[in-house]
Order: C-alpha cells, then structure tokens, then sequence
C-alpha cells in the first residue's frame, strides 16, 4: 500500500462525524453490563462466593445495575462529550456515575437487608463491579482518542513544529493541534523553553528542548522549520530580541489568536486556520515605517543608480529595491567576482529590460573608483562596500580601516568631484558607542562623511547631499 493510498484511509477516517450521544450511551451501557457479569463470574468462580443466596437471578441483578447507572450517566452527563477529545474532567465524571451508582445499590441492598432478611447483590461484587466498569470506560476513551491521534498525524502533508513555551496556553495550543486530527496542517513534536538548563523532560509525552547551541540542530535533524508562539508568550517576552535567533535560523515564526478570541457562542477554540506567520512589524518595537514611494519613485527614476558592495547580502536587498523604480541604469561595483556574475544573471532574468551593469573593482582603488565615475556618471550612490565581521575584523585591524574608512573616503570624494546628487552612506548599528574595530572604523567613515558635508553645505547648498543610515537587524 503507498503512502498516499494510506494518507486517503486516514484522511477518510479522521473525516467521520461525531458519534451521536445516544450512541456513545449505548456503548457505555454495553461495557457496563459486561463488567457486571465479569464481576459476577470473578465472584461465583474466583472467590467462591455464596451467590445462590441471593433474591435475585443473574439477569434481574443486571437490569436493576444498569438501570441505576443509566440514572447516573444522565446526573452527570457522561455521554454529552466527543470520545476523540476527551479530557480528564470527562474520566472525573465517569468515576463520579461509578461511585454515585455503586453507593445507591449498596444502600439499595443495605434496605433490602432490613425488611427482607435476603441481599439483592453481594457488596463485593459491586465493588469489583465499579473497578472493571471504570477500567473498560477509561480504556475506550483512551483508546479511541490514542487512535484517532496516531491515524490523523499520517494524514496529508503536516508541518513538523515546536511550540515557544511550557505554560497553560503553549500545552493548550499542543493539544489543540493534536486534537485537530486532519484539519490541522502542523503536527507537535516538541517544546521549547527559554531556559539553558540541558536536563530534558516531557510534556504530554513530547520532548522540551532548551535554547542552547543543540536546539538548531535537533530541528534540522527533525526537520522542524517552524516555531508556534502564544499571544501570551510574545507579551512575556521581546519579540525582537528574543525571537531573532530563529529568524537567523531561517525558522518560520507563527502565532495563535488571544485565547480571549475563542468563539464565546460556541465555546469552541480558535480553528487551526487562525494560526498564522507572525508579520515583520509585530516585531518591532515601534510604529511600522511607511515608506512614501512617490518620492523614492521621483528620486530614482530614470537615474543612474551606482551600488557598491552591490553583491553582499545588503547591497542585492538595494539593488533590487532600485530597480523596481525603473532607473535608466544600475553600476554594480563589487570585488568578489562569482557572486557579482551570479547577481547579474539572477537580474537579467527577473529584469529583462533593466540596464544593468556590472563592475569589477575594489572600492580602495581610488584610481579605478575614478574610471568608474568618469564612464557612467552616477546620480545616486549607495555605498555599502564594507567588511562587516566583527570576529574576523579583531583578528584584520588594519583592512578594517583601509576598506571602511578609506574606502567610504574615496567614494565620498569622488561623488563631490563629479556631481553626484545624492550618496548614501550604509552604516552600522555597530557604529553607536563603537567597541570592536569594525564598528570603530564604521563611525570614523560616518565623521568623516558628515564633516565633508557640513563643510560643503556652507559654502554650497545644492552640493552633493550626503545621508548616513544605520542598519542592524533590520525588521523593517
């Protein structure tokens, strides 16, 4: 049988409606009666009690049990819930029916006794009676609930997901998912707490993982790409700090409505389609930045935009953000051969008619800089050549200055020299109150940049307008 054949079994399966509670009655009434004639039997044959004493034959002792545990299965409602979803306050009524019937025959028997000088059951067999009852109701509760669990994780195609938090509502959320059977998309398969502390434990017999150095590589191994965070975990927490490690993982942040949002008409849970990949900006720690394209469009159209740095991770982001403004041409300059050819070939398939041109140069070449700017005349220069790695940067002070100060130095000069309308220095978060070399070496091309154009202002307002913008874990 293949996978997708017992994928539409399953699928089948976990597509059945709830039994009717009239059903779930007769199956419980059903049991019972077996247990009563299993505790008889144990009675007459294992403990050779004198049961032909007894007013009554076997089959009116039935009758009379199963009638007052039907009395008791509507006191306590037994049946009004879904066997699949049963919780422990379902058992807890099931033991309560056992202990309420069970006393009302022994008192029963107890009156009988008085006036008639005869027992209608033997106290021992009731007793054994509610002990075998219970077992054979807990067990289908289980059973069926294990059951449906284990068919409806094979179903389809779920998402393996760990769950940010051990509190009432992360377990909540895990048992919802579990309990959604086909109609959710993830599947549970661990939890996570902020915690270093390597002692492992289970919950609702899934693993709890601690934020350590192995948590990413059990994921993988796993193949988890997705983390579920409660409304009230990302309250107890800093989104942006604490959840950025696993944005730097690539692992998928989702999140669940307030538990205040459950239907109030129903009393049903939120539905798994409320689940959802937690957006960018409900990272932020502050209002979402609107960006007035109008204004970007007048800047950048028809322009001749030059990049430097143009293959790196934020000099593409930049490049690509350009080039859906239309400018009559884009300079990529960048020193690392491989990435700038695979950037242009990228661009020339998801920009056909783009003018892209692609420059091979180290931005420390003040002579080759000059080339550059004496051939294409750039308009706006975005310079975000740089050496950004702080460890490696401690190890290489000196190419640390030599690319980020005299680097910027010799782009900045050369835009004043050959009228460039606007350079935009990009800078570093790092750059604040410096405490590394790169950093350092960050904010003396910042000085050195606004110094230039403070001085040239003065003397000239329409010069060459010089924008300085720090970028650490940018989220928008």
């Amino acid at each position: 049988m293949t996978n997708h054949e017992k994928s539409d079994i399953f699928s089948h399966f976990s597509s059945f409606g709830y039994l009717p509670h009239w059903a779930v009655l007769l199956m419980d009434a059903f049991l019972c009666t077996l247990a009563f004639l299993f505790a008889y039997a144990i009675g007459n044959h294992l403990f050779l009690f004198d049961t032909g004493s007894l007013q009554l034959e076997l089959w009116q002792q039935t009758i009379i049990v199963l009638g007052v545990q039907l009395i008791c299965f509507w006191i306590y409602h037994t049946y009004s819930g879904i066997i699949r979803y049963s919780t422990f306050q379902d058992v807890i009524k099931i033991l309560l029916s056992l202990l309420t019937s069970s006393a009302l025959l022994i008192v029963l028997n107890l009156i009988i006794r008085t006036h008639l000088d005869t027992y209608m059951f033997l106290t021992t067999v009731l007793f054994i009676y509610m002990l075998i009852a219970f077992l054979m109701l807990f067990c289908l509760r289980v059973g069926v609930k294990t059951l449906y669990e284990v068919l409806t994780q094979n179903v389809g195609n779920k998402r393996k997901v760990f769950i940010y938090g051990t509190k009432s509502a992360g377990l909540a959320i895990a048992k919802m998912l579990r309990s959604s059977g086909a109609e959710s998309p993830y599947i549970p398969v661990g939890f996570i707490v902020d915690s270093r502390d390597s002692a492992s434990y289970s919950l609702q017999g899934l693993r709890v993982y601690p934020i350590n150095d192995r948590l990413f590589d059990t994921m993988k191994r796993k193949d988890v790409h997705d983390i579920i965070v409660s409304p009230t975990k990302m309250k107890q927490i800093s989104p942006a700090k604490d959840l950025k490690v696993f944005l730097r993982h690539d692992i998928n942040i989702l999140t669940t409505p307030f538990f205040t949002e459950w239907d109030k008409d129903t009393n049903e849970p939120p539905k798994i389609g409320n689940i959802e990949s937690i957006r960018m900006e409900d990272l932020l720690e502050r209002p979402t930045i609107k960006i007035d394209t109008e204004n970007v469009v007048a800047v950048l159209k028809d322009k001749v935009v030059m990049i430097t740095g143009a293959a790196g991770s934020i000099g593409q982001e930049i490049v690509r953000q350009v080039l859906s403004f239309h400018p009559q041409a884009v300079i990529l300059v960048e020193q690392a051969e491989s990435p700038l050819h695979d950037l242009r070939m990228d661009l020339t398939e998801q920009y056909p008619d783009a003018t892209i041109i692609p420059i091979i140069g180290d931005v420390r070449n003040h002579e080759r800089m000059e080339h550059v700017f004496i051939d294409y005349r750039p308009d706006i220069v975005f310079h975000a050549a740089a050496y950004k790695h702080v460890p490696l940067m401690e190890e290489f002070p000196n190419e640390a200055v030599r690319a980020n100060v005299l680097g910027t130095k010799n782009i900045a000069d050369l835009s004043v020299k050959y009228d460039v309308q606007r350079f935009v220095m990009i800078s570093t978060d790092k750059a604040v109150n410096p405490t590394n070399v790169m950093g350092a070496s960050k904010r003396i091309a910042e000085i050195y940049v606004q110094s230039l154009y403070k001085k040239l202002s003065a003397v000239n307002p329409s010069c060459t307008r010089f924008i300085t913008t720090r970028l650490g874990n940018v989220l928008g």
